[in-house]
């Protein structure tokens, strides 16, 4: 009998505790920081793998972005959740928009995955394919294009 395994090498190549998994930035904007914990899941329907459970203070003015790389198409369940101080902003992005978002240009979220000035998401879910996201949470007054 075969059963069908989501393994970590199928779902993700490139998430990691490193520099390059993690970005923070400053944008100017409120002083208060926010402390922020925020978690990405994939599941191909059947099995689900945790990619991140992780908690960040983000000063303000500044953003805090979480890479993962998906081989293949997944569903991502993601959450992120004010645990202290102002609502911010929480955005899914592609790769090369979130380079656009880090050398200030204007940047386009994923569609369905805009969540600004809130305090909390909860188990959102979104279908990507193969390629490299951010999980982006803003704090300060930047939005995206669309």
């Amino acid at each position: 009998m075969h059963t069908n395994t989501l393994t970590r090498r199928q779902a993700l190549t490139g998430l990691s505790a490193a520099a390059a998994a993690s970005v923070a930035g400053c944008i100017g904007g409120t002083p208060d920081p926010a402390t922020v914990n925020f978690s990405i899941t994939v599941t191909d329907g059947t099995d689900e793998q945790e990619l991140i459970d992780d908690t960040r203070t983000i000063d303000g003015g500044d953003f805090y972005g979480q890479q993962f790389t998906l081989e293949n198409e997944l569903e991502v369940i993601y959450s992120a959740v004010v645990e202290q101080g102002p609502n911010v902003n929480k955005y899914m992005l592609t790769d090369a928009e979130f380079q656009n978002l880090q050398d200030g240009e204007d940047f386009q979220a994923i569609d369905g995955t805009t969540w600004p000035d809130s305090s909390s998401v909860e188990d959102a879910t979104v279908t990507l394919g193969a390629g490299t996201y951010w999980l982006v949470m803003i704090n300060a007054d930047i939005e995206p294009v669309n």
